[in-house]
């Protein structure tokens, strides 16, 4: 990776990162749903992390494209937490 600052590099890693996570467990959702809902919560944690990362470009004068990835994760996971976690809806099993 010639040629990228530190905060380059970082995001490069984290995405690869956490890309790969979200891959993962979007796709054991099909085969195995009880993983999803054991372990989904962590997933909208990773938010967290990944907000830091965003911030961190963000304040050091990166573009737009490099920390607004970090920004969509959080209020996708703050949403899908509330949701799923603490309102409890079952919107996987709509009442038809």
């Amino acid at each position: 990776m010639s040629g990228l600052d530190d905060l380059e590099i970082l995001f490069v890693v984290s995405s690869f990162l956490f890309q790969s996570i979200l891959i993962v467990h979007f796709a054991l959702r099909k085969w195995h749903f009880d993983y999803v809902m054991r372990y989904g919560w962590i997933v909208y944690g990773l938010s967290l992390p990944a907000a830091i990362v965003s911030m961190l470009l963000l304040l050091n004068g990166k573009t737009w494209s490099f920390w607004l990835g970090g920004v969509v994760y959080l209020v996708w996971a703050v949403y899908g937490f509330a949701v799923e976690y603490i309102k409890k809806i079952q919107w996987r099993n709509p009442i038809r």
